[in-house]
């Protein structure tokens, strides 16, 4: 039974994966943890060149991080040779005067927390959609672009007529099918460039950003409107909703996010006094 080796045993329970590459950039060392990371033997990896384990996409990134002489360097790399579980590792060099070292970390868990979190903290869990926190962040970015270029953006406020009598007679679970079909057409009816969000339980926003007139915003609130016309089926049956829309458009209805919102919601409400299918831009009814 060959004999233990203390140094070796080290670097294998280290949970982070290890390489040492000789002058020629050539792997002479490795650990259990980077052969596990590859999913491979650790003699499969020895003698080769570090850009090998790596897709090709990845190959000029690797080689230029090493050619790069400033010591303690580090670098994130996504790898995803296997499609289905995609790895990021973040790789730190370590130059010694005969070979190089380098430490593997793999961040593929925090990345994905990471991502979760930031689903939950800026996507409406129901319609996946962006919801209030993501659009005001959107909001804000796009009122600092309009008044540095001087640029038109409108705010559209969208409310599902007694969409408590849906609840009520279909079920909860029915109505929110209604609301997950609609956060799909109306995110069907906009250009790349705007924002839909749900704000609330049935009132949904748009962020219409390079409006150049009253006639773009509204070509773009009639295809709003158009995107309801046609009646929901859920779980076989035809649930037909009626929406009131309302708009504002900056700055003509607003200097800042909260009177535009305002502005908006208060011709959204306009809009749904007057019992029609059309829309109001700030005053203006359509139908």
């Amino acid at each position: 039974m060959p004999l233990s080796n203390p140094i070796e045993d080290i670097l294998n329970a280290i949970n982070i994966g290890i390489i040492e590459l000789n002058k020629k950039n050539e792997i002479i060392k490795v650990n259990q943890k980077i052969a596990n990371i590859f999913n491979c033997r650790k003699s499969e990896m020895l003698h080769k060149t570090l850009d090998s384990l790596f897709e090709k996409k990845n190959h000029s990134t690797i080689r230029t991080f090493l050619t790069n002489d400033e010591k303690n360097q580090s670098i994130v790399i996504k790898e995803t040779q296997n499609n289905d579980n995609p790895i990021i590792l973040k790789i730190t060099k370590s130059i010694k005067e005969e070979a190089s070292l380098l430490l593997f970390d793999d961040m593929t868990n925090d990345f994905k927390k990471n991502s979760e979190l930031i689903k939950l903290a800026f996507y409406d869990s129901l319609t996946e959609i962006p919801n209030k926190n993501l659009f005001n962040d959107r909001a804000k970015i796009a009122l600092s672009q309009a008044v540095r270029n001087k640029e038109k953006f409108a705010i559209i406020y969208i409310d599902i007529d007694n969409f408590k009598t849906i609840n009520d007679t279909t079920g909860h679970l029915n109505g929110d099918k209604v609301l997950y079909e609609l956060a799909l057409r109306l995110s069907n009816s906009i250009r790349e460039s705007d924002t839909v969000a749900r704000i609330g339980g049935d009132e949904f926003v748009i962020l219409a950003q390079n409006i150049k007139s009253d006639v773009d915003l509204t070509i773009l609130l009639e295809r709003v409107m158009k995107s309801n016309t046609k009646a929901f089926t859920i779980n076989g049956n035809k649930v037909a909703i009626e929406i009131s829309i309302g708009a504002s458009l900056y700055p003509d209805h607003g200097k800042n996010i909260k009177e535009l919102m305002n502005n908006a919601d208060k011709a959204m409400y306009a809009c749904k006094k007057q019992k029609k299918h059309g829309f109001v831009l700030h005053g203006i009814i359509n139908n």
